[in-house]
């Protein structure tokens, strides 16, 4: 068991609804993807780590506690190996 998998929330659900909350904030606080992009992929090889996003969502301050990181990571399908494509990051918190 990985600690990502012992920290996995109760309900599913929960999950999407930080996607949701962290689109809705990205949106609302105007922060342009091209910025959001900048603080995420910082060693710019398409891959991010859950390390890296995880420390990316708190350098944005966006009030996530963290369970709601944790939440976030295991939507990612690379969330096991700790290589989250930056492409499925963009796909989830694009406006809608």
């Amino acid at each position: 068991m990985t600690f990502f998998e012992a920290k996995r929330p109760d309900k599913y659900s929960s999950q999407k609804e930080v996607e949701d909350k962290v689109r809705k904030i990205l949106y609302a606080a105007k922060i342009p993807f091209e910025e959001f992009y900048k603080h995420v992929e910082t060693d710019k090889n398409g891959n991010i780590s859950n390390l890296e996003f995880i420390n990316a969502m708190r350098k944005l301050n966006l009030g996530l506690k963290q369970k709601e990181l944790d939440a976030l990571i295991l939507g990612f399908e690379g969330e096991q190996t700790g290589k989250i494509k930056f492409t499925e990051v963009m796909k989830k918190f694009q406006p809608e």
